[in-house]
C-alpha cells in the first residue's frame, strides 16, 4: 500500500506542475498582447 500512495502523491504533484506551467504559458501570451 505504502507503494500506491507515492505514486498517488507523484501523480498529483505532476498535475499541479502541469497546470502551474499552463498558466506561466496563458500569462507569457498575456504579455505579448
Amino acid at each position: 500500500a505504502g507503494n500506491n500512495e507515492v505514486t498517488i502523491d507523484s501523480s498529483i504533484d505532476g498535475e499541479m506542475l502541469a497546470k502551474r506551467e499552463a498558466v506561466l504559458k496563458i500569462a507569457e501570451k498575456e504579455k505579448l498582447k
